[in-house]
């Protein structure tokens, strides 16, 4: 009598001989149970492969649940005023210095001539600290939730302020300064010399401005606006200190204790940079 053949080799387990209808052909691995090609990947079904693919079901729904309910909240306004009053209260806090400075140049040495200069300087270095100011609303608009823009858009931030001081010290230490103060500006030679002098001063001014965007930038993605109130704070009382000191202790002329001050002003930076290390950890 003819013998029919065995369907499993001695001392086989089940799953070596055959397999479920449906299924693809499992790749044996000596270390191991047997791998199943899904969609040109190897998995491991028993165990861990089995209880990773029910997790990512069953957090799949839920995430997407807890998304759909942020998204479905509506903005309160308790919520805009918290993150809208410190950031008005920093914009007057800025413009409330200069009343201040402009008090202090009328009472202190050579008066008119520093009511004269001060405002030409400022103007002169406000075109390159533009950059930096415009910097804050890209950093607002490319950093992502994870911050995983946050390292470019700092890079880019340091080249960035290098160029911004690196033109303003270009035309401050050369020739240029005195055409753009005494042709275009029309200033006279003693007021030219004091422009000069007081640019110099400010060519570090570019680059703290964007420092400092960068970080605030981050803080307001974050919705965290109140430590850029206090930096802005502190800027406001350093430079109003520092005026006063110049020009009523030291007996300093008015605009250059004016644009010392300027410089020493953004000193709130050491109550950002914690706030900024809080956002991203």
């Amino acid at each position: 009598m003819r013998e029919l053949p065995k369907s499993h080799p001695p001392n086989a387990r089940p799953h070596q001989g055959a397999r479920a209808v449906g299924c693809p052909p499992a790749i044996q691995d000596p270390a191991g149970p047997p791998l199943y090609p899904v969609r040109n990947r190897r998995y491991r079904l028993p165990h861990h492969g089995i209880l990773a693919a029910a997790t990512r079901v069953i957090a799949e729904r839920v995430v997407r649940r807890l998304l759909l309910q942020e998204e479905g909240k509506a903005l309160a306004l308790p919520a805009i005023l918290r993150f809208y009053v410190p950031l008005a209260m920093t914009s007057g806090l800025a413009m409330a210095v200069q009343p201040v400075v402009t008090f202090m140049l009328g009472s202190g040495r050579m008066a008119l001539e520093s009511l004269a200069v001060l405002p030409v300087v400022q103007a002169f270095s406000f075109l390159f600290r533009s950059f930096g100011l415009a910097y804050q609303e890209v950093g607002v608009a490319l950093l992502t939730d994870r911050f995983e823009s946050y390292r470019r858009l700092r890079d880019f931030g340091m080249k960035l302020a290098l160029v911004a001081s690196g033109a303003l010290s270009f035309i401050a230490f050369t020739p240029l300064a005195r055409v753009w103060f005494g042709w275009i500006s029309g200033l006279s030679d003693e007021l030219t010399e004091l422009s000069i002098f007081s640019t110099r001063v400010l060519t570090l001014l570019p680059a703290l401005t964007v420092l400092l965007t960068v970080e605030r930038a981050l803080l307001i993605h974050e919705r965290r606006t109140r430590p850029i109130t206090g930096a802005t704070l502190v800027e406001v009382v350093t430079i109003a200190t520092v005026c006063a000191v110049g020009i009523y202790a030291f007996d300093w002329i008015g605009v250059y204790a004016a644009v010392t001050a300027l410089l020493l002003g953004p000193r709130g930076k050491p109550i950002l940079d914690p706030a900024c290390r809080q956002s991203k950890d």
